[in-house]
């Protein structure tokens, strides 16, 4: 009777202590699949459109869509399909 009520014991705290525990940290991804580059004198992020692609506005209001992002990152300049600009 004894030895069942310590082995009843330490399954219930093996139990308790396992289910306690805290959970384990996941690192974060680091690597990135895809790197682009955007020039800084386009301004800054707007929205995304599924039509157009990524939007950008820069000071004096001009808008520029990208519809197709370089993923090796050694292109210069991004095409812009479609630029908007202030008369």
């Amino acid at each position: 009777m004894k030895r069942t009520v310590i082995t009843l014991s330490s399954i219930c705290v093996f139990l308790l202590v396992a289910s306690s525990s805290r959970p384990v940290k996941v690192a974060a991804q680091t690597q990135t699949r895809c790197l682009a580059y955007i020039p800084a004198d386009w301004g800054t992020y707007k929205g995304a459109s599924e039509s157009y692609g990524l939007a950008f506005e820069d000071f004096q209001g001009t808008l520029r869509f990208i519809s197709q992002v370089s993923c090796s990152g050694v292109s210069p300049v991004p095409t812009a399909a479609l630029e908007l600009k202030r008369k």
